[in-house]
C-alpha cells in the first residue's frame, strides 16, 4: 500500500468526510469491475457497493488499519455479495412456503374458519403487494411462484440472464417481506 493510500485510510478512520469521499471516488470503479467479474447482476453490484460504503461510514470507529485498502474493500464486497445470496435463498424459501400453504393439518372447525379468514386476508394483501412491485420483479414472481416455472424458463422467456432472474426475485421477496411484515 502506498503512503497516500495509508494516509487516506487513516484520515477516514479519524472521521474525515473528505477522506471518505476520496475513498469512494478512488475505489468505486475498481470495485464495480471486480463485482462484475463475479458474474453478478450490474444493479446488485451497485447496490452492494453502496451498502459497503454506508457500512464503512457507520462502523468506522470499529475499523482498524489495513495492509491494503483495495484488497480490504474487494474482500468486503465479495462478502457482502455472498451475504445477499444467502439472504435471498432464505427469503425465497420462506415465500415459497407462504405461497404454497399446505392445509393438510388437522384443525377444529373454528380453527379452520379463523385460519381461512387469516389466509384470505394474507392472500389478498400478498396479491396487492405483488401488484405494487416493479413490472420485471412482478413478472418473475408470478412466473416462479404462481406458475411454478423454473428459473431457466424465466430466463428464456424474459430474455435475461439467470443471475438477473435471481436478483429480481431476491429484490421482490425483500420488498414483499417488508410490505407484509405486519401480517406474518
Amino acid at each position: 500500500m502506498t503512503a497516500v493510500e495509508y494516509q487516506l485510510w487513516m484520515d477516514f478512520l479519524e472521521g474525515s468526510e473528505a477522506a471518505f469521499g476520496r475513498l469512494y471516488q478512488r475505489y468505486y470503479k475498481e470495485l464495480y469491475r471486480y463485482g462484475k467479474t463475479l458474474e453478478v447482476d450490474e444493479e446488485l453490484v451497485k447496490d452492494a457497493i453502496q451498502d459497503l460504503f454506508i457500512n464503512l461510514h457507520q462502523y468506522r470507529s470499529g475499523l482498524k488499519p489495513v495492509t491494503s485498502v483495495k484488497f480490504y474493500l474487494m474482500g468486503s464486497l465479495r462478502h457482502k455479495l455472498q451475504s445477499y445470496f444467502r439472504q435471498s435463498k432464505r427469503n425465497e424459501e420462506t415465500w415459497h412456503g407462504l405461497l404454497h400453504l399446505n392445509a393438510s393439518t388437522e384443525l377444529s372447525a373454528e380453527d379452520r374458519l379463523v385460519d381461512a379468514e387469516r389466509h384470505g386476508t394474507l392472500h389478498h394483501k400478498l396479491s396487492e403487494a405483488v401488484d405494487k412491485l416493479p413490472s420485471r420483479q412482478r413478472e418473475v414472481i408470478r412466473m416462479k411462484f404462481y406458475e411454478g416455472q423454473p428459473p431457466q424458463y424465466i430466463e428464456q422467456t424474459m430474455n435475461i440472464r439467470y443471475q438477473t432472474v435471481a436478483n429480481l426475485s431476491s429484490r421482490a421477496l425483500k420488498r414483499l417481506n417488508t410490505e407484509l411484515s405486519s401480517y406474518l
